[in-house]
């Protein structure tokens, strides 16, 4: 028997009209109501993604201490190979720019998004809130468990940059570093402390 979006209306006690919303991510509902309808769809063993139809949206979320491109190159060519990718597919890309003081989910409904490309350094509550929005989402230069992502080798990075400097005939390598919450500085920190102890890590 194939669950129709009239049939979750019907047992959600909402309109057809509300279904569609809740199922696209679209505005127009609270939390609480857009949560009752997913769990009832899920329930009764729909396939959402009929009702999504084709990818037309997409919204590159970058952080806001990420935001200032000419100090931070690396975000820049991020969004230039989004667009890339999204052009060819003729996909419509945004790029949102957030901190853990705004309103994340309020700003993303008002994009309407169909996916989300999450591109460096977030809190822990808003990768969550991410995730609990069910949409398709990666996370670029970010790890969470759960969630796809696609990331630098900053390891062999970090060899290979320690091995031209060695080259060059220095000795005494300092690493400077931000805060350990990004995830590529962690892994650049666990190369530098894996040396430290003595491993052969060049």
């Amino acid at each position: 028997m194939t669950i129709t979006v009239r049939d979750i209306a019907q047992a959600a006690g909402v309109s057809v009209g509300t279904v569609s919303r809740a199922l696209k991510n679209q505005r127009g509902l609270s939390d609480d109501t857009r949560r009752l309808i997913r769990r009832v769809a899920r329930e009764l063993g729909y396939d959402a993604s009929r009702l999504r139809g084709k990818l037309r949206r997409l919204v590159l979320l970058v952080h806001a201490q990420h935001s200032r491109f000419a100090a931070n190159p690396f975000y820049s060519h991020v969004l230039q190979g989004v667009e890339a990718a999204c052009r060819d597919w003729g996909i419509v890309p945004t790029l949102l720019v957030a901190g853990p003081a705004d309103p994340v989910r309020d700003l993303l409904r008002l994009h309407e998004a169909d996916a989300l490309i999450a591109a460096g350094y977030f809190e822990a509550e808003v990768l969550a809130l991410l995730a609990s929005l069910e949409l398709p989402i990666a996370l670029v230069d970010c790890a969470q468990v759960g969630l796809a992502s696609v990331n630098p080798d900053n390891v062999q990075g970090g060899r290979l940059a320690t091995r031209h400097l060695i080259d060059c005939g220095r000795h005494r390598i300092a690493y400077l570093a931000g805060s350990l919450a990004h995830f590529s500085i962690r892994e650049r920190v666990r190369l530098n402390a894996a040396a430290s102890v003595g491993e052969r890590a060049f």
